[in-house]
């Protein structure tokens, strides 16, 4: 099965697990002001440069109550972070400009304590260095509404 195949499933399993989906469609254009100033509630961001997936955290997630924020890319993310964000970071290890890597690294340099989860298409979480591997968590796509619900609890809980 082609990655396209696995990431549409994945998109209709999240979308026929919840009720409304077109109410929480992504939207691209977010400005720093949208975000959530003061962030008192822990937040799942998600940086993936798929649409799909990044539309599939959005229903899923906001279906269950959990917030979350999008981010089309690292440079993006790395643009709107703050240091008072809660919660944790779900990003693709493989991405045009940045890696999910870099956003790891980035993090921990700026000293945030934000929990970060890799999410890859390809067992190229097998070479990260092993350093990260002790930090991070690493979900394999495509995942079922299950797993990303057990990860998310599992992240927001640490």
């Amino acid at each position: 099965i082609s990655y396209s195949n696995r990431v549409a499933w994945w998109c209709n399993q999240c979308r026929s697990q919840s009720k409304g989906w077109d109410d929480f469609l992504f939207q691209s254009s977010r400005t720093q002001s949208q975000l959530n100033p003061m962030n008192a509630t822990p937040t799942v961001y998600v940086v993936d440069d798929e649409e799909p997936i990044r539309h599939a955290f959005n229903v899923l997630l906001k279906t269950r109550g959990i917030p979350v924020q999008l981010f089309s890319s690292a440079s993006e993310f790395l643009r709107a972070y703050r240091d008072d964000w809660r919660g944790c970071v779900f990003a693709d290890i493989r991405m045009p400009e940045h890696s999910g890597v870099q956003i790891f690294r980035s993090l921990r340099m700026q000293g945030s304590a934000l929990h970060v989860v890799l999410m890859t298409g390809s067992e190229s979480f097998r070479s990260l260095p092993e350093f990260i591997d002790k930090e991070v968590l690493v979900l394999e796509k495509p995942f079922s509404a299950r797993e990303l619900e057990m990860i998310v609890n599992q992240a927001l809980s640490a």
